[in-house]
C-alpha cells in the first residue's frame, strides 16, 4: 500500500486565543489554494472541515491542535487526527496519567515522554474519530505503544492505525494518527499580522521526517 500524502503547517510563537485554528487555517487555504474559494465549517464534535464555493466537502481533510504558543494544522488527503502537547505540570503527571489511562494499560516507572505519547495519541484518536472529550480517554485501549519508535501501527480499541511521532517546537510532543500510513511533510509557517497573510517561514526550509 502506498502511504497516503499529507502536510503539517507548523505556526511557532504564535498568539493563541479562541477561534484561532479555524481563522488561521482560512488563511492558510487563501495561500494554498488562491484560485479557489474554500470554506471552514465545524460539525457537532467541534472538529473542522472543508467545503468548496457550493458547499461541498472538498478532498481535504484537517486536523488542528495548540498548546502553549505552537498551533499545528493538518491537511491530508485522508481522514487524520493531530494532537500537541507540552508537558506543563510535571508534578502532576503521575495522577493525570491515573486518571486518563485504563487500569489495564498503565505502565510502570512512567516518563514524560511516555506519557505525553500516550496523551497525545488518545487525543489524536478523538479527533481522527470525531469524538469530543467526553468518551473519555481512559476509554480509548491503546495496546502496542513503544516509547522508542517514532513511526509505528498501533491497535486503538481494537483497530489497527498508524502514528508517527515527533517534536515541532522545543520540548513538545506531537502525534499524527491515520487509518493508513502517511508521507508526512512539515512546513513552518508564518501570518502577517499587517494583511492577514499565510507564508513559509524563510529561514526554515520543509523538511521530511
Amino acid at each position: 500500500m502506498s502511504p497516503q500524502q499529507a502536510c503539517l503547517y507548523v505556526f511557532n510563537e504564535f498568539a493563541i486565543a479562541k477561534g484561532v485554528g479555524k481563522k488561521t487555517l482560512a488563511v492558510l487555504l487563501k495561500y494554498l489554494y488562491p484560485q479557489k474559494i474554500l470554506r471552514v465549517k465545524t460539525c457537532k464534535s467541534g472538529k473542522p472541515f472543508i467545503v468548496d464555493e457550493d458547499g461541498c466537502a472538498s478532498h481535504l481533510y484537517v486536523s488542528i491542535s495548540h498548546s502553549n504558543s505552537t498551533l499545528v494544522i493538518l491537511l491530508a488527503n485522508i481522514e487524520c487526527g493531530v494532537d500537541i502537547e507540552f508537558m506543563r505540570y510535571p508534578e502532576k503527571m503521575l495522577s493525570v496519567y491515573a486518571w486518563v489511562t485504563h487500569p489495564e494499560d498503565r505502565v510502570e516507572n512512567l516518563t514524560a515522554k511516555e506519557f505525553l505519547r500516550s496523551w497525545t495519541l488518545k487525543e489524536a484518536w478523538l479527533k481522527l474519530k470525531s469524538f469530543g472529550l467526553e468518551f473519555g480517554l481512559d476509554n480509548i485501549r491503546v495496546e502496542g505503544l513503544n516509547r522508542f519508535y517514532e513511526q509505528q501501527a498501533i491497535e486503538i480499541n481494537k483497530e489497527l492505525l498508524h502514528a508517527q511521532f515527533f517534536s515541532v517546537a522545543h520540548s513538545d510532543q506531537t502525534c499524527v494518527l491515520s487509518e493508513e500510513p502517511l508521507t508526512l511533510r512539515k512546513i513552518a509557517m508564518t501570518v502577517d499580522t499587517q494583511t492577514g497573510l499565510a507564508m513559509p517561514k524563510l529561514s526554515d526550509k520543509e523538511s521530511e521526517p
